[in-house]
């Protein structure tokens, strides 16, 4: 008697169920992040945002980022600004937003992976909700780009792979119109088009004139995002920071430490850390340099086995390494200057390798008739997938505390002068001087800069101006947060009543750092003040360019005209001042 195959209704019902769960399911293991604080660099991408914070910035995001802001990711920085209008300083409504973008990534996985047929979908899309390398993607508000670039390339993906198999001219346009999206929120994805073409030899066997004309306007794409981000990644992430890069072996080698690092923490995720040691890449380099040769001659064989199973095997692999490829420290970004790698760099790239592995594991198991193998693989699925829910759990839950999270890197790495460096400042913002001196201090020892500055703050916090100055002028020297030493270093120097110092100590800052509005708009508000309206008056009009919609500005503006008996001139910039208020 033959078996009465479901009809669509029933076949939609069921696909909703398993979208439904996989949902629940990715939520579930976040919800001791939803109370979660601010961490890290949450300020500079939301609570301290210039741009974000600009009644106009959803528009500056795309076409004209202001200095302050670091990088160019225009989709996600509108994200945040409408976020700002909705929550605030409430990082509630922020949590809330990621994880259901992490529920939404999991779904659009699943269909991913039906869409191409795979077996295990359900279970790979099941384990990418609960893999604890997700867990600073899903519970650091920062790291929202990840969710919101990954969000997009699915469905570019699946839409690329529908054209292939049918040749419809609107999944190709959605598929382009996602690349697009995909970039906007994050550049990591810019390897997406060797994505395209893998896939293309995987299927059809070959890659010619014709393929290559398909991916043109993906590759345009991807080249001029990436353009974009070295250039805003050269001149403002990185900027003063004294960032050493090894030579092009050095990077190879280190770019394949970097790749079996990922796959490991995949396969194992345990223990993971907010920040890992440094790797001399120098002082033994032949032979990570010949496991870079290994891992990519390895990856061709496996190209050139005829037997479809190991041809999937490399696509999945291959898709793994290219969408890792911007993160592996080939090219100079902000964070090496922390850790060679972070969990979070492998977000985009997770549901490759998870998916290659599990589907692979039910190809295997579909030829392996047992049912006592079938059971013990179910078994053994459900066993990680509980292991991973618990580790994401855990970790979700110390994402919640600024400052747990920051006593557990220090645990595992106190090498790391970045856990001291973020202790001292959490134990500043409470007022305790002593105990933040002594994370400083610590962190200066280990190498970091910034600390200087933190350091010189607290000094002068407690009244020890005469201290503070040395480390405030080694903290300008370095050059990292000069905003922050020269105005520190002068507001020093005016407590002891050394006025023409501190003078001295802004002019030169703002001339060294013509685009720096701190400096300037310090030095322009200490001329006023001193009765020297015509100097002010040049920092000042330096910081109108910079922030042409700051109010101190324009009201400190009017002040120095108003000085040099240019009355109407001070009027209209009050005027404006009012009309912006």
């Amino acid at each position: 008697m033959s078996r009465r195959k479901p009809n669509g209704p029933v076949r939609s019902v069921r696909s909703g169920g398993s979208w439904i769960a996989l949902a629940l399911l990715a939520i579930a293991v976040y919800l001791p992040s939803l109370g979660g604080e601010f961490l890290w660099d949450d300020n500079t991408s939301v609570t301290e945002s210039e741009i974000v914070h600009d009644p106009g910035g959803w528009w500056k995001a795309w076409v004209a980022p202001p200095r302050s802001h670091p990088d160019y990711f225009p989709l996600t920085t509108t994200a945040f600004w409408l976020q700002w209008r909705l929550w605030g300083l409430n990082p509630v409504g922020y949590h809330c937003v990621s994880v259901l973008l992490h529920a939404g990534c999991v779904v659009l996985f699943h269909r991913l992976l039906r869409e191409l047929k795979f077996p295990g979908a359900w279970a790979a899309a099941a384990l990418v909700a609960v893999h604890p390398v997700n867990v600073e993607s899903v519970a650091w508000i920062a790291e929202q780009k990840n969710l919101l670039c990954l969000i997009f390339a699915l469905p570019s993906f699946q839409c690329f792979v529908r054209w292939h198999r049918e040749g419809g001219v609107r999944d190709y346009r959605l598929a382009l119109a996602c690349h697009a999206a995909a970039l906007a929120a994050k550049a990591s994805v810019v390897g997406l088009p060797v994505l395209f073409a893998a896939y293309m030899i995987w299927r059809d066997g070959r890659f010619g004139r014709r393929s290559l004309k398909v991916l043109l306007p993906f590759i345009g794409l991807s080249v001029a995002f990436a353009g974009l981000v070295i250039h805003f990644q050269h001149e403002r992430a990185v900027g003063e920071w004294q960032i050493v890069m090894p030579g092009l072996p050095g990077r190879i080698g280190g770019a394949a430490l970097a790749f079996w690092f990922y796959l490991g923490k995949v396969v194992w995720p345990f223990p993971l850390a907010t920040i890992y040691p440094q790797w001399n890449l120098q002082a033994r380099l032949a032979w990570p340099l010949g496991l870079a040769f290994l891992t990519i001659g390895g990856l061709v064989a496996l190209w050139g086995l005829r037997a479809g199973r190991f041809r999937g095997l490399a696509f999945g692999l291959t898709a793994y390494g290219v969408l890792l490829g911007p993160t592996l420290g080939l090219v100079k970004m902000s964070f090496l200057r922390h850790a060679p790698v972070a969990d979070h760099f492998q977000h985009l790239a997770l549901p490759a390798l998870v998916g290659t592995l599990v589907v692979s594991g039910f190809m295997v198991a579909g030829q392996w008739r047992a049912q006592t193998g079938r059971r013990a693989g179910t078994i053994f699925l459900v066993g990680i997938g509980l292991w991973f829910g618990g580790l994401s759990w855990q970790r979700a839950a110390l994402h919640g505390s600024h400052e747990a999270l920051w006593r557990d890197a220090l645990a595992k790495n106190p090498a790391s002068p970045q856990p001291h460096q973020m202790l001292g400042t959490i134990a500043a913002h409470r007022g305790e001087n002593t105990s933040a001196e002594i994370r400083f201090r610590r962190a200066i020892d280990l190498g970091s800069p910034e600390a200087l500055i933190n350091l010189g703050i607290t000094l002068c916090n407690a009244g020890r101006f005469e201290e503070a100055i040395p480390w405030l002028q080694r903290g300008a020297a370095a050059g990292v947060n000069p905003g922050q030493a020269y105005a520190q270093w002068a507001r020093a120097l005016v407590e002891l009543n050394r006025t023409e110092e501190a003078l001295g100590v802004l002019e030169e800052g703002a001339t060294r750092y013509p685009g720096n509005l701190l400096i300037n708009s310090a030095a322009g508000a200490a001329f006023v003040m001193a009765r020297q309206p015509a100097k002010a008056l040049g920092f000042l009009e330096r910081c109108e360019r910079l922030a042409p919609r700051d109010v101190g500005t324009k009201l400190s503006i009017a002040q120095a005209l108003e000085a040099l008996g240019r009355g109407r001139e001070a009027a209209e910039k009050q005027a404006e001042a009012r009309r912006i208020q």
